[in-house]
């Protein structure tokens, strides 16, 4: 498939950068609108990319610093939790990023999630889109137990509408037929949304397939994600 042409102009006006962290890990990341605005850390669902986060244009008074998490992309894997929490606050230190919000999709959720609990004093607030967490866990109240049981709002690794780490046993099915891909995904979350409605968006089209092909795909990072999430 032939990428949108404003897709692709808009992906280039980016600044992406790969940086080794001093706790060892190796993060990848886009910045849009630095030191702009009130700074946003981004995290992608399983089998996505930072690519997921490319906006049609600048979103004002927002600094957006989307990271490829942990395995996909340009990121290398980490051993544990608290390394990968410990390489997104010192990713935030060297970028000069003090107090942000944390923006999360799916398995991302999880991660933005984690982060403020782990960050408390730096993590101003959470934008979570169908985050990945836990209704059984003894500090969740009835409003996430009740929204876990109506998709695409909660995701939840053993009983919800998770998907994803598991979709890429369908994504094999199909072999590199994007279409189909698509299709698939909107069949397991869009709750009656449906692909059509899509369909004819190029931008759209072209982010997906682009966080797909650019290390969204990627094995290692699948299985990071259901070992350290999943079984976490």
């Amino acid at each position: 498939m032939t990428l949108d042409a404003a897709y692709i102009s808009r992906r280039s006006s980016l600044t992406e950068a790969e940086i080794n962290l001093p706790c060892g890990v190796t993060l990848a990341y886009f910045r849009d609108g630095a030191g702009g605005g009130v700074p946003v850390l981004a995290f992608h669902d399983c089998g996505d990319s930072k690519w997921a986060w490319v906006m049609r244009k600048r979103i004002a008074g927002v600094d957006l610093v989307a990271i490829d998490r942990p395995g996909y992309g340009g990121s290398a894997a980490c051993e544990s939790w608290e390394v990968q929490l410990l390489a997104y606050k010192e990713l935030a230190d060297l970028l000069g990023v003090g107090q942000f919000l944390a923006m999360g999709h799916g398995a991302g959720g999880a991660v933005a999630v984690q982060l403020a609990a782990a960050l408390p004093t730096r993590v101003r607030g959470l934008v979570l889109f169908a985050p990945l967490l836990d209704p059984l866990h003894p500090l969740a109240d009835d409003t996430l137990r009740d929204a876990q049981m109506m998709p695409p709002a909660f995701m939840h690794p053993r009983s919800g509408c998770l998907g994803c780490v598991y979709r890429m046993l369908e994504i094999d099915r199909v072999a590199g037929d994007v279409k189909a891909q698509a299709e698939i995904c909107f069949q397991e979350e869009s709750a009656g949304v449906g692909y059509s409605r899509f369909e004819k968006d190029l931008f759209w089209f072209s982010c997906r397939v682009d966080a797909w092909n650019s290390g969204g795909l990627s094995r290692q990072g699948m299985l990071h994600d259901s070992v350290s999430i999943v079984s976490g």
